[in-house]
């Protein structure tokens, strides 16, 4: 999941804005909630929700992109999208290859070949980004324990994001070509992807919520508001991140996201309604600024931030080999086991950041 929001934040830094630090923090702060929502599932059952705050933090970086080359004074209304894809797929595919191979190794040797096929058919949903679709169609509802028994299960929120890249640049570029509200657009376009979520769910189909692009995609559309009124509506930007307003709304933001890990079950009922608790959390965090004092002091610290480096690596390579020690032990793996397999995750996390991504 989550290689989008990486590089995206990297362009961040070489634009004429300002890096924000505190973004990898929280970045840090949803990948770790994820990694230990799958290998120790009762001591954070809402870690799930993680995945929710990357929505947000890659809306909001894309969206910064986006309007920075839209309304560019030197070639105002341009957007590149050929470039924009190609950086995409050189910044995202080779940590995503070598996951892949490497599960293809391991699994020829471990693998039953019932299980081996089937894996075969989820590298091809995960290498062209639409396991989403893949795993909704095949009934497989993300908190039932026959989801351990797929190794790239967690692919399911790149297919979603890439989804959301297809169309988002274009949609962007047609409303700027019109000269349509772009904020009124947005919220149109957030409310109506919430309503038909909502509706799912509402009606017990969540699986179906949880997986389409459509069902998800008010979740990235948030971050994308928000960087709409950071970047032109700075009057309002400046009163939000004041010093005590800005600390209030970092401080509250935390506490939902807290919330949301310790609170929200894994039930057929998510998103809907549930995921605002995570979604509204993460707007409140960006939107409080870097000077925020949990933004600067927490979420900027080393360790953090080493981790929000590292998380889209992180999130690639947990999952499978938690799925894999389940497969091979033929049920949940002692704790132990699960928390070896965390180790060798962040190991293997820190050889493809410095050896894969960073030659990209």
């Amino acid at each position: 999941m989550l290689k989008a929001t990486q590089m995206i934040n990297t362009c961040f830094q070489g634009s004429n804005s300002k890096y924000r630090s505190d973004i990898d923090g929280l970045r840090a702060l949803a990948c770790l909630a994820v990694v230990f929502y799958h290998a120790f599932t009762e001591s954070i059952k809402g870690g799930f929700t993680g995945v929710d705050i990357f929505f947000v933090i890659s809306g909001f970086l894309i969206s910064s992109i986006l309007y920075r080359n839209l309304y560019n004074t030197d070639n105002p209304g341009h957007v590149n999208i050929v470039d924009f894809y190609i950086r995409r797929v050189r910044r995202i595919f080779p940590a995503l290859i070598a996951v892949l191979v490497f599960l293809l190794a391991v699994g020829w040797v471990v693998l039953l070949p019932d299980e081996y096929q089937r894996l075969g058919k989820h590298v091809l949903g995960g290498s062209t980004y639409i396991s989403n679709f893949m795993l909704y169609f095949e009934s497989g509802d993300y908190f039932n324990v026959e989801s351990n028994l797929k190794p790239l299960l967690h692919l399911w929120s790149l297919g979603v994001e890439e989804q959301f890249y297809l169309i988002f640049p274009i949609f962007l570029w047609v409303l700027y070509k019109l000269r349509i509200n772009f904020l009124v657009s947005l919220v149109v376009f957030t409310v109506i992807s919430f309503a038909v979520n909502y509706y799912f769910v509402k009606i017990g189909n969540g699986t179906y919520s949880f997986y389409m692009p459509w069902t998800r995609f008010w979740e990235l559309s948030f971050g994308s508001v928000l960087a709409y009124i950071t970047m032109f509506k700075s009057n309002l930007t400046s009163k939000l991140q004041s010093t005590k307003i800005a600390n209030i709304l970092s401080i509250l933001g935390v506490v939902l996201i807290v919330i949301g890990y310790i609170s929200i079950p894994s039930s057929p009922k998510f998103p809907g309604s549930r995921a605002l608790t995570p979604v509204l959390g993460a707007l409140l965090v960006i939107a409080a600024g870097h000077e925020a004092f949990i933004n600067k002091k927490i979420l900027s610290s080393k360790l953090f931030i080493f981790f929000g480096l590292i998380s889209y690596p992180l999130y690639l390579w947990h999952w499978p080999l938690l799925s894999l020690a389940y497969i091979c032990n033929g049920q949940i793996p002692d704790a132990y086991i699960r928390a070896i397999c965390v180790v060798l995750a962040i190991f293997l996390s820190i050889l493809t950041f410095y050896f894969i991504n960073k030659r990209t």
